[in-house]
Parts: C-alpha cells; structure tokens; sequence
C-alpha cells in the first residue's frame, strides 16, 4: 500500500512540475523578481526617459515631410498612422532588451532588438538609437507605429517589416498602389486621391444631369439614383464608404421634409436642397473621405 502511495505523490509531484514548465501557475511561477537588490517592476524604469515621439529629430525632419507628400495622395494619413500610440509611453531605455523582442525573418541572421511594445509601453535601446543616422531612427519609428496595429489587428512579424518598407519608400508609389500595399498587408482600407476624384464626377454628374436643366425631376427618381447609383458603379471600399456618407445626407433630407406646407412646396424646397447638395458635394466627399480614414485609425 505505502508502494502505492509513494507512487501516487511521485506521479502527482511530476504532473505539477510539467504544469508549472509550461507557465500554467504554481507557487514558484508568477512571482516577483528581482535584479540585484532591487524589485524587477522598479529596476525596469532605472535609467529611462520618457519621449514624445512625435518631437524626436527624426520624425520631425524626415517623417514629417514624408507623411506630407503622403497626405497628398491619402488624406489623413499622419493621424491614422498614429491612431491610439500617443496613449502608450514611449522610453528611450539604456538596457538591453529582452530576446522575446526579435521579430521574426526570412533572413538567417543575427539581430538585436532595438525596440519592444506592449499594450501600455514603448520602449527603444538609447545606445542604437543614438549611435544610427536619422533614416534608420525614422524607420524604427514607422515600424513600431505599425506594430502598435499589428498589436490590435494580430499582424505578423512579416507584414510590419513589409509595410515600414513601403512607407518609406512612398514616394515611388502611386496612391492606388500605396492603397493596395497598406490593404494586402492587413492594415485596413484607406481613401485616396483617385478614390476622392471619382466620386467628385460621380455626384456631378447626378448634378448636371437632375439640376442644372432648370426641369424638377421627379423626387423619387432623384433620390433613387443617387441613394442606389452607388452600387451599380465599380465602386468599393472607402469610395463605396464615403460616398454613402453623402448620400445618407440626401436619404436624412427625404425623411425630414418640411410638412408644415403644401406637397408641390415640399417636393419643391427638397428639390432645391439635394440639388445645394450635390452641387457643393465637393468638399463632402472630402470630409467624407477623412472621417474613413480616421476610422481605420486606431
């Protein structure tokens, strides 16, 4: 019987052992740490300094200008790159950091990380940062800006490196193909410049076609074409998005007509306001494009 006992508590005392090794909690994992004679949680922070990064050299004389020339073909590209990062601190940090930090490659090479994030944190290695030139400071900076959403969009080592290459190199790309890198790499689905464009012509020529003749069409068929013209285009993500934007202004003046007169008055003034629509719809599909781009913000 003692035979089986002893047996029992052995098997029991290997089985918690293995469950411990593999981080499932016992009284010896978990626990503080400490380094020297200092609690690890307060020998973390020794030495650090907290940054605005968005203040660093490097962003302000080579990411600044580039997210620029960016905005040029992407509306507000600098904002929806930063989205929620502000709200994490960043630390240059004079100690070396953890192994667990080494992204993932195709290339079989030796690295140091230089960088690592965590839902509240961001920490750099002071000593690389400050001994590289600013083109290698501004991609560490663009990298880790797409590993905050790669942090929240579970996106892998490989698509953050893909994408930081992209940006730096935008210039040499069109805003459709910019769209189509930030897209495929899993980063969300921007507006651009074309994308503002087409829908600028789509909205003048319901224009044209309904108000400039000085001819009240038939309110229904207005509001038909324009409300589900959309989808009869080749139209698609953000264009798809922002042009409902506007139209679901026109579909908000249908429902909120003025009843307080007669039907043909009515029919009347609503005509004349979709037409101050379209014909202002310009700086609309701006906006509209904006707002769906600041969405895929954070």
């Amino acid at each position: 019987m003692k035979k089986i006992v002893f047996l029992l508590a052995g098997l029991l005392s290997l089985s918690l052992n293995a469950y411990a090794a593999r981080g499932g909690g016992s009284a010896d994992t978990g626990g503080g740490n400490a380094v020297g004679g200092q609690l690890l949680d307060l020998f973390e922070n020794e030495g650090t300094t907290p940054i605005n990064v968005t203040q660093l050299k490097a962003y302000q004389q080579v990411l600044k200008p580039l997210f620029a020339s960016i905005e040029e073909k992407i509306p507000m590209f600098e904002k929806y790159l930063l989205g929620s990062i502000q709200d994490k601190t960043w630390l240059m940090d004079p100690k070396p950091l953890s192994k667990a930090c080494i992204n993932e490659s195709m290339i079989d090479v030796a690295k140091t990380p230089v960088a690592c994030q965590t839902k509240l944190q961001v920490r750099i290695f002071e000593p690389w940062y400050k001994k590289v030139d600013l083109k290698n400071q501004a991609a560490l900076i663009v990298h880790e800006l797409f590993r905050n959403k790669a942090l929240r969009l579970e996106r892998s080592d490989e698509e953050v490196n893909y994408i930081t290459r992209i940006v730096l190199n935008a210039e040499s790309y069109t805003a459709r193909e910019l769209q189509n890198h930030i897209a495929k790499s899993g980063f969300g689905a921007l507006g651009t410049d074309a994308d503002i464009l087409d829908l600028q012509v789509y909205y003048a020529t319901f224009y044209r076609a309904t108000c400039s003749t000085g001819k009240n069409h038939p309110l229904f068929n207005v509001l038909n074409d324009v409300a589900n013209g959309m989808f009869d285009r080749d139209f698609y993500g953000p264009r798809l998005d922002a042009g409902m934007l506007v139209r679901d202004e026109l579909k908000d003046l249908f429902r909120n007509r003025n009843y307080n007169v007669s039907e043909d008055e009515r029919e009347r003034q609503t005509f004349k306001t979709i037409c101050s629509i379209l014909k202002n719809s310009d700086s609309k599909i701006i906006e509209a494009m904006k707002t769906i781009n600041l969405n895929s913000a954070y």
